[in-house]
């Protein structure tokens, strides 16, 4: 038996299941973004490729000999790309052309997936990973800042009770109280129990709550008083994956739609590893044991070539999952698997039951998840420069201000643009403090006899 397997058995069923309780929520969440311009009837696609990228990660965490509590899921950043892709995708006149564009689409999306996971082996291959630690702050932060914020406005349809092709001029009038209800109580409780009990599931018990709520109301008020709920879950295995997608008649070799999935699979690439080395600080710290960074990068490109393939969206080591892991005792790749089963099981014996699931409710664990995406160092960047002007010395606030510039700068472009315009512009951000941190004198000051003796006796 696998020594992550044999040891710490009992530590690694209680991570895996307190991991899986806090996955599944967020997973209708993020299932939802990459297929949102598909429409409606893809909805319960997104969620069930959303869903089997996770089990998939977690039974090839296993095969592969991941680092061990490392947890895999679908990331804010990657499906907001995934979903500026299918944006993408379906303006095309080529697609728009074809028998079914968004089933076209889709498929499209599953081949990003896939070649996003190349990208992955190869930066494991080459040793990539080492350079991408070295992302300047402002530029990461100013990242999940525009995530964050897209995050938020996407969640205010829901938590108004509209529909999301509702247009705004109509909001007053087909705005639901009772769905903003829903809401509110919703985030509230998230936001509680993370705070009093930060060991506990609470987006998963909030969730609940909210969906007890919701049909509580509905059964008082009537259900037009709230509403629209979440697509059900009717089977694990997706029915459409990568090797047997339909792409475009007359131009169904895969090659064709290269140069438009590059870019985006090489970002998407970009972001899952670097979301990914960041949990191994966390994971050798607790398990006193070191992992190599760029072995773990050449697993995950496996597990999303893998999960491309079958079905899968994007997935990347995610941080919140593997710390709730850690703290409850998995500390080996068997947690990885009992994650895999308890959200497999959650699918098929509650999967029609998520048809329950209020969006008003999902729209709080939305904003939830969104607040804590913007870390307590942009907070404290903030501060510094709203506050602290007259005590910093004038490099230093100059410093402070272009880094601050910098997270403001790149957040706008991706609320204002899209996210792959707002990775461009952190690119070149990046170059830009590059060469400035290069431009600083080597001397930073000089002191002479007159103003300092020496503390020499002689």
């Amino acid at each position: 038996m696998p020594e992550g397997l044999r040891s710490g058995w009992r530590g690694n069923v209680a991570g895996g299941l307190s991991a899986a309780l806090l996955a599944l929520p967020v997973e209708l969440v993020y299932g939802l973004f990459a297929v949102a311009p598909l429409g409606a009837a893809w909805a319960e696609h997104g969620l069930r490729a959303a869903l089997w990228a996770c089990v998939l990660a977690g039974a090839l965490g296993l095969l592969l000999r991941s680092a061990g509590g490392m947890l895999n899921g679908s990331a804010s950043a990657t499906a907001l790309l995934l979903g500026t892709l299918a944006t993408a995708l379906m303006r095309n006149p080529e697609i728009q052309a074809s028998a079914d564009p968004a089933m076209t689409s889709f498929g499209l999306l599953l081949s990003c997936t896939l070649l996003a996971g190349v990208f992955q082996w190869v930066f494991g291959m080459v040793g990539i990973g080492r350079a991408l630690k070295y992302v300047p702050y402002p530029v990461i932060a100013g990242l999940m800042c525009g995530v964050a914020m897209l995050l938020m406005v996407s969640a205010l349809r829901p938590a108004l009770g509209l529909h999301g092709d509702a247009p705004w001029q109509d909001a007053w009038h087909a705005w639901l109280p009772s769905s903003t209800l829903v809401f509110a109580c919703t985030l509230a409780l998230c936001l509680w129990t993370r705070r009093r009990f930060p060991r506990l599931p609470g987006p998963a018990l909030a969730l609940l709550a909210g969906t007890l709520l919701h049909h509580g109301l509905a059964g008082w008020a009537g259900d037009a008083a709230l509403g629209a709920t979440s697509s059900p879950v009717t089977q694990l295995l997706p029915q459409l994956g990568a090797w047997n997608a339909p792409l475009m008649p007359g131009t169904i070799a895969w090659l064709y739609w290269l140069p438009t999935l590059a870019p985006y699979a090489l970002v998407i690439a970009a972001i899952a590893s670097l979301d990914s080395l960041l949990c191994l600080p966390t994971i050798e710290e607790t398990t006193n044991r070191r992992f190599d960074g760029d072995r773990q990068l050449r697993n995950q490109g496996v597990v999303n070539l893998v999960a491309g393939l079958l079905g899968g969206t994007v997935t990347s080591g995610s941080l919140t999952r593997v710390t709730l892991n850690l703290a409850a005792g998995g500390h080996g790749v068997g947690s990885g698997l009992v994650y895999a089963a308890t959200l497999a099981v959650a699918v098929l014996f509650l999967g029609d039951w998520l048809a329950l699931v209020p969006m008003a409710a999902t729209s709080a664990i939305l904003v939830f998840l969104a607040l804590g995406l913007v870390d307590d160092g942009t907070r404290r960047l903030a501060l510094q420069v709203l506050q602290r002007r007259r005590v910093l010395a004038h490099e230093q606030y100059r410093l402070v201000l272009a880094n601050f510039s910098v997270i403001i700068l790149v957040a706008a472009v991706a609320v204002l643009g899209n996210m792959m315009q707002a990775v461009g512009v952190g690119v070149l951000a990046a170059m830009f403090l590059f060469v400035r941190a290069g431009m600083r004198p080597v001397v930073r000051r000089m002191v002479t006899a007159r103003h300092r003796r020496s503390l020499t006796v002689r």
